[in-house]
């Protein structure tokens, strides 16, 4: 049994996003993940998006608090089109 915990980017900095202004601290949001009990963070996220959240060292403070890392970036290449169809048969 275990438990998924879903947050916006740990130390996110974005002083122009689209929600308003973001300014996190990185080791005060992983250390709250690692007192929650976490194991592992995952983040799919491309490397490009950490360098521009200002967030590039995640992985190590992470790893830094024994929990694992697993960057599995998806990559983004647009958003879905308004004629978008789900794949039949499902």
């Amino acid at each position: 049994m275990g438990r998924i915990g879903i947050t916006f980017c740990p130390g996110e900095k974005q002083p122009a996003a689209a929600t308003g202004a973001w300014d996190r601290d990185l080791d005060v949001d992983v250390q709250a993940i690692a007192e929650s009990g976490a194991a592992a963070v995952v983040t799919l996220v491309e490397a490009h998006e950490l360098n521009t959240l200002r967030v590039s060292g995640l992985g190590d403070a992470v790893r830094s608090r024994r929990m694992d890392w697993l960057h599995l970036p998806i990559r983004d290449v647009s958003v879905p089109s308004i004629d978008y169809q789900a794949p039949s048969g499902r």
